[in-house]
């Protein structure tokens, strides 16, 4: 989708200098209506913040957070900082009349979720997670399809990644992603894609247990098993191994499965008993965000405070799993 009317463009402060950030902008630039007006991140961090500002051809380059939300033609942040800052700056951004977008996942914890939620809608805002398995053109294909597999019995997912921090973990480090006081592990980055993705497709499970393998206070790896009433579903997330990423949905009458890491998927093929055989292959040409920013953009364009409430549920049942999942596991939430 891309919007040229200028009526219909939303501009946009970046606040985050990581190496998401040119991707971010790669996918609003192709959606078209969110324009990117300036960027800021830390103090500390205020050169890289103006090579990226060059580098991506953002106007304006802020020293801080506060700067930035002065800005006259800020309307919009998107939020890319380390996890456990989410909510003071979405807080900040709110309080400013800012509408927001914030990188997965929400927040540390199901409360602080809870409150940007509620003075969101109290100040009229739009506030959403930016996850983009919910929005992916395949999710809404295997829906279609479940009916067709008959009585699901078994579901399976993994994501599996060794992280290119782990090393320096090892080491005696202490990167954010594996930093209990920083809202880290396998569970917070890559656990959310398959705890969003299963909540998509058949909502909140009866019950759910967190088994993880953890060092110094973190999981590293671990297997969520999430309980409906009449099928289990065995998630394993990995980022201390590598492994086959994907997904299989197993019924009565045939399976669902992919290949695909569940940050970005694309393709699924449906398998039945009686031999026929389906695949549905997006071959998307576009950034793996453009999905997320159209519906981010649509929702702010025509006011549609339904369907973000929607999403903000989504976000807080996520939180609700991933809090208790994590103090199966006696990792501290911040």
């Amino acid at each position: 989708m891309t919007r040229t009317d200028e009526n219909k463009q939303i501009k946009i402060g970046i606040i985050g200098a990581g190496a998401i950030i040119p991707q971010s902008i790669h996918a609003m630039r192709e959606e078209g209506s969110l324009i990117p007006v300036g960027i800021c991140s830390r103090p500390e961090s205020f050169v890289r913040v103006q090579e990226l500002a060059d580098q991506l051809a953002i106007p304006q380059a802020y020293p801080d957070v506060k700067s930035l939300l002065s800005g006259s033609d800020v309307e919009t942040v998107y939020i890319a900082v380390s996890n456990a800052a989410h909510y003071e700056v979405a807080k900040q951004a709110l309080l400013a009349g800012k509408h927001v977008l914030m990188e997965k996942p929400f927040c540390a914890n199901r409360e602080q979720s809870a409150q940007l939620f509620a003075l969101a809608k109290k100040k009229k805002l739009f506030c959403m997670e930016a996850a983009p398995v919910r929005f992916a053109p395949v999710i809404r294909q295997v829906k279609e399809w479940l009916p067709q597999i008959g009585r699901i019995r078994m579901v399976q997912t993994n994501y599996s990644q060794y992280s290119s921090r782990y090393d320096r973990f090892l080491a005696g480090e202490c990167p954010a992603v594996f930093d209990p006081a920083k809202a880290g592990g396998s569970m917070m980055d890559l656990g959310i894609y398959q705890v969003h993705f299963l909540l998509t497709l058949f909502g909140m499970p009866d019950s759910w247990h967190y088994s993880a393998n953890t060092v110094r206070g973190i999981d590293t790896s671990g297997v969520l098993e999430m309980r409906y009433p009449d099928f289990i579903c065995s998630s394993v997330t990995t980022k201390d191994c590598d492994g086959i990423s994907g997904f299989q949905i197993q019924g009565e009458a045939g399976f669902i499965t992919s290949d695909c890491r569940l940050n970005d998927i694309t393709r699924a093929t449906l398998h039945l008993r009686n031999g026929q055989d389906e695949t549905f292959d997006e071959a998307r040409v576009g950034h793996r965000f453009i999905h997320e920013m159209n519906e981010f953009a649509r929702i702010v364009l025509e006011k549609d405070h339904g369907a973000c409430q929607v999403l903000a549920q989504g976000t807080l049942d996520s939180l609700s799993i991933l809090d208790q999942a994590r103090m199966q596991a006696d990792i501290v939430i911040v």
